[in-house]
């Protein structure tokens, strides 16, 4: 019997297939289990787990299940939330497999993927009454289609995962590719017969397009723009924390954090959280910088730190520094010792701690103090973490309590031999049992017990006699507890261990943004959050946007637990990124260039610039050049104006005209529309030429300018022609009045619209490059084609 191709597919693609592709999880691999698990290198920081689960359709729309969501237990179910063992289930698995590695998508497993599957696994049970994918045709992804279209996704999500079902069909058949995939054989092949699938799920407007339709008002900023009072929350959150005595190093310590982050440079969260400790220096000039790396582009940065800003810099980081020392010591000395997480044997115990723990057992009111743990209801409950542990009760020391004692904690104890001297002082009789050890404590009861009869004096005396006697203690033994703790610390996760991501250029003790994580739930005030010395963390982008970002619980855990509040009462927003557009959106203003603010901020496209640029269309407009500051009103002539008027029926005019005829700077005859932080001049400085030249009406000093050179290209034209008319076969003076007359032209093209008394003053005027001008390119041709 033929084997089907779909069979040959799976044998070859899955995980230790044939092609050995992520050959690393054969030893692990079950074609069986519900879910694909990718290798540590497709974990990004912040993420807990590799596993990706192929949900049913129904399971993830009716019951709202996350596709990457972390079960318990999940194995042991009957199975009835994820697609069944079978071929759809196996076929998915060794196409995920395959399109993770061709994808090369480092940063997160493509969930996209697994959703489009979910939703063609529906639509083979719709059509065929089965999930075989030998049954795959055009009909299958149609319905896939309308299944997707009538979901509850958004938008942008509907027409990703549509992008994934093109990319599904195209590989089945003959192959696919885009911009952002490029798969370097033919297709799988696994369909006899071939059909062409296009999503027809549009792409959502970009957000600078529903910014521009929206907000019809030219002063109104994007909506989401960080205001300058939620800058001024973070920074006042910055100063109460240190000031508040009952803050807690937990809320200082996020909150120095985001601090440093907003100060020192424009950071990414993921960028802020592998800082290194010795990230803020001063080098042998004496310049505050800031070191750090940029996963996205693959690149580390020494950066300047404004001087306005190095002393707050510095500040924020030295706190930092010194909150995180514990945590960083436990982490170096796990790092130097232990190259395997699962290896570690050892409890680092921090400084203040090791007197305590240097006996061999530990009394409980003493252990409790030293994990500052209070999750009990009673103080007599043990902590959570130690639970099952066994305790001991003694007075000072093992056994020294007589065996006709109990053993209740609490209760005061004498040694026999003192206790039966007092009771003979006070005309008390005691019948001791034979060979009793006398140096050994008993208890008011058990000694009443060998008195025989018992009577309210002798309990009265009794209670005299024992009243400074040493009580019975719980214990615990050390070495338990430690283990407890060791087990404790195991439980956390560290995929990239000893690093603190997957690129492997920072380890965990190098790191600065390392703390322990916190021992209380999501209910309880941050600055009372427990903290838990002997679970040192890595502080990830999501724990980030927790303390920052309103939760189902409430507002933003750090602006609630500082009472930091808008005027209008409500609590602040805040996050890493908004930082990142508060900084481009402020350097733009200011007349930075944008390709140095990309460079400064890591980013390596304008489309990313885009969605970090905050200012209104006023400003962006306004901002172009100083000379425009303040002008109301907008006249433009010439051929921008008439572009505008045939080819720009939908966005803005008034946009466009200020975006294309407004000067990007200012030369000696007026602006330029070329932006020369990103290329130079191609007219080597010959503007009357230049098709980019842009002219004010009413600067009367460039006027003059203009006037000067007006009237020397008129001597030029004038003398040329004497020369010609001796020598009409010299070209270099006919193309030098060639070139003398187009500056002449221009020249009166700017009088004449001085003088035109419709145009009012500060009127842009716009110009076709003169027919012999050249760009760099055409000239770099000219001289090819003449040589």
């Amino acid at each position: 019997m033929a084997k089907c191709k779909f069979d040959d597919f799976v044998e070859r693609y899955e995980p230790g297939g044939r092609e050995g592709i992520n050959s690393e999880h054969a030893p692990a691999y079950r074609r069986q289990s519900p879910y694909f698990a990718a290798a540590d290198k497709y974990v990004p920081l912040g993420q807990v787990t590799a596993r990706v689960w192929f949900i049913k359709f129904e399971a993830n729309y009716y019951a709202n299940l996350s596709l990457s969501e972390n079960i318990q237990n999940r194995e042991s179910e009957d199975g009835t939330h994820c697609i069944e063992d079978g071929k759809f289930l196996h076929f998915s698995k060794a196409l995920l497999n395959v399109l993770c590695l061709r994808k090369s998508h480092r940063r997160t497993i493509p969930k996209e993927i697994v959703t489009a599957l979910s939703f063609l696994e529906k639509a083979l049970r719709i059509q065929q009454l089965n999930n075989d994918p030998a049954l795959f045709n055009h009909l299958t992804f149609a319905i896939a289609t309308s299944l997707l279209q009538q979901s509850r996704y958004t938008l942008q999500k509907q027409y990703d995962i549509g992008k994934e079902l093109e990319l599904i069909a195209g590989m089945l058949q003959g192959g696919y590719s885009s911009k952002s995939f490029r798969f370097p054989y033919d297709g799988f092949n696994l369909l006899s017969a071939r059909f062409e699938y296009k999503s027809p799920i549009v792409s959502p407007p970009r957000l600078n397009d529903l910014r521009i339709a929206q907000n019809q008002r030219m002063d109104i900023p994007p909506v989401g723009t960080v205001s300058d009072e939620v800058v001024a929350c973070v920074g006042l959150a910055y100063q109460l924390a240190f000031a508040d005595e009952q803050a807690g190093d937990l809320v200082r310590f996020i909150a120095a954090s985001i601090a440093l982050g907003f100060t020192a440079a424009s950071m990414r969260s993921i960028e802020l959280a592998l800082l290194r400790r010795d990230c803020v220096y001063r080098n042998d000039t004496g310049e505050s910088r800031l070191r750090l790396s940029r996963p996205k582009i693959d690149e580390d940065q020494d950066l300047k730190i404004p001087d306005i800003l190095v002393e707050l810099a510095e500040q924020c980081h030295l706190r930092v520094f010194k909150l995180t020392k514990e945590a960083h010591e436990a982490f170096s000395f796990y790092c130097s010792h232990f190259h395997d997480f699962k290896d570690i044997d050892r409890l680092f115990i921090p400084a203040h701690l090791r007197k305590t723990f240097a006996h061999p057992f530990i009394t409980f009111e003493c252990a409790r103090a030293a994990l500052n743990l209070h999750d009990a209801a009673y103080l007599d409950q043990i902590p959570g973490v130690l639970r099952g542990i066994s305790i001991h009760k003694f007075v000072d020391e093992p056994g020294d309590l007589s065996e006709y004692s109990t053993d209740y904690v609490g209760q005061p104890t004498l040694q026999i031999g003192t206790a039966v001297e007092f009771c003979k002082s006070a005309g008390l009789v005691v019948a001791l049992p034979f060979g009793i050890d006398m140096r050994k404590r008993i208890t008011p009861g058990a000694l009443e017990r060998m008195m025989g009869t018992k009577s309210k004096t002798k309990k009265a005396l009794l209670k005299k006699i024992y009243q400074f006697g040493t009580s019975v203690r719980a214990w615990l033994k050390t070495e338990d507890v430690l283990e407890c703790l060791l087990n404790d610390f195991k439980l956390s996760n560290f995929p990239h261990w000893p690093y603190a991501s997957k690129e492997r250029d920072l380890k965990l003790c190098d790191a600065l943004m390392v703390f322990y994580e916190s021992a209380n739930s999501k209910n309880v005030d941050p600055k009372r959050k427990q903290l838990l010395w002997w679970k040192p963390m890595l502080f990830t982008p999501d724990m980030m946007a927790r303390w920052l970002r309103p939760t189902g619980q409430g507002p933003a855990m750090l602006f609630k637990a500082l009472d930091v509040s808008l005027l209008d009462g409500a609590y602040p927003t805040f996050s890493v990124e908004d930082a990142r557009k508060w900084h481009q959106t402020e350097g733009l203003l200011a007349g930075v260039p944008l390709i140095f603010l990309d460079q400064i901020s890591g980013r390596s496209s304008g489309r990313q610039s885009d969605y970090y640029d905050d200012r209104s269309r006023q400003q962006k407009l306004r901002g172009l050049i100083d000379a425009l500051r303040g002008v109301k009103t907008l006249h433009v002539a010439g051929p921008a104006m008439a572009i505008a008027e045939r080819r720009i029926p939908i966005i803005d005019r008034r946009d466009f005209l200020f975006r294309t005829a407004s000067p990007k700077h200012m030369t000696e005859l007026g602006g330029c529309k070329s932006d020369w932080s990103i290329n130079p001049c191609e007219q080597l400085g010959d503007c009357l030429r230049c098709g980019g030249q842009v002219w004010i009406k009413g600067d009367a000093i460039k006027l003059t300018r203009i006037a000067s050179i007006k009237a020397m290209s008129e001597e030029i034209i004038s003398a040329g022609k004497m020369k010609l008319i001796k020598n009409p076969r010299r070209i270099t003076i006919a193309n030098q009045i060639t070139h003398a007359q187009e500056a002449l032209d221009r020249a009166n093209e700017i009088f004449a619209f001085e003088e035109d008394p419709t145009a009012p003053k500060g009127a842009l005027i716009t110009f076709k490059k003169a027919s012999t001008s050249m760009s760099v390119s055409d000239r770099s041709a000219y001289i090819r084609a003449q040589g």
